[in-house]
């Protein structure tokens, strides 16, 4: 076991049998760890999209207004996005969806679904989610899916005339942060550990599917500093963990 935003790293760096494209392994082997996660909720569908498309898409579409709850700066202090009401363009977008300083992971992902529900909303207002299929051909080198171009207009579609922002809900795993080691790697790490019973109910209500809770998570004790194996930079860690440490979003 791993933290389940490695899996991608794992599926690209291993590859896949029958598959050449090493970010399509990366990418399959995700979606295959997260329907696991679930207990076999079947995945058939993904978007991966990278940073720098989220700029670019946030730019296309004019920007984005936000009330954000507090400065961003950088790790050295340097302001990067003032604190209260404003438009944010595609950098600014980015630099707020990123931003983890002083914040959980939880609090980082509360605030990425708050500001693309906002985004989500503003473009639907201003008609501009008819663009989408248009958008995504003009930047297919930074985002990958397996949804056709017909899928694509079809959801674009159904996005404007179906949905809006009030009918979006999100759930999250529960669980608790511990930190400690794995099998096969000695170094202490912040981790994510699901309370399975909670999984097993939440499974059972968004898809009807009952799993078996299966064992609890558990952790090698963290190394200590003394420890003459631990290697420089080890031991437990104050950086916080990655955003899809065991976090599922919409």
């Amino acid at each position: 076991k791993d933290k389940i935003n490695s899996a991608n790293y794992w599926g690209w760096s291993n590859g896949l049998p029958g598959v050449e494209d090493k970010v399509e392994a990366g990418l399959i082997t995700q979606v295959e760890t997260i329907s696991k996660v679930l207990g076999g909720v079947p995945i058939h569908f993904y978007v991966s999209v990278d940073m720098e498309a989220v700029k670019e898409i946030v730019d296309i579409m004019g920007g984005v207004w936000y009330d954000v709850p507090k400065d961003v700066t950088d790790w050295n202090g340097r302001l990067l996005v003032g604190k209260g009401y404003q438009k944010l363009d595609g950098l600014k977008f980015m630099y707020f969806i990123r931003s983890r300083k002083g914040s959980s992971d939880r609090v980082r992902a509360a605030n990425q679904q708050a500001i693309l529900k906002a985004a989500f909303s503003q473009f639907k207002q201003a008609n501009k989610l008819i663009y989408a299929p248009q958008v995504f051909l003009g930047m297919t080198r930074n985002v990958r899916t397996n949804l056709s171009i017909e899928q694509i207009l079809a959801l674009a579609r159904f996005a404007t005339q179906k949905i809006d922002s009030d009918s979006i809900s999100n759930n999250t795993l529960a669980g608790r942060y511990e930190s400690g080691g794995i099998p096969g790697r000695r170094e202490s790490l912040p981790y994510y550990l699901l309370d399975h019973p909670k999984r097993v109910k939440l499974v059972e209500n968004i898809w009807g599917k009952v799993v078996e809770p299966g064992p609890p998570d558990t952790l090698l004790p963290p190394l200590k500093k003394e420890d003459p194996e631990t290697e420089p930079g080890a031991g437990p860690s104050d950086e916080p963990s990655e955003l899809e440490d065991f976090l599922l979003e919409p």
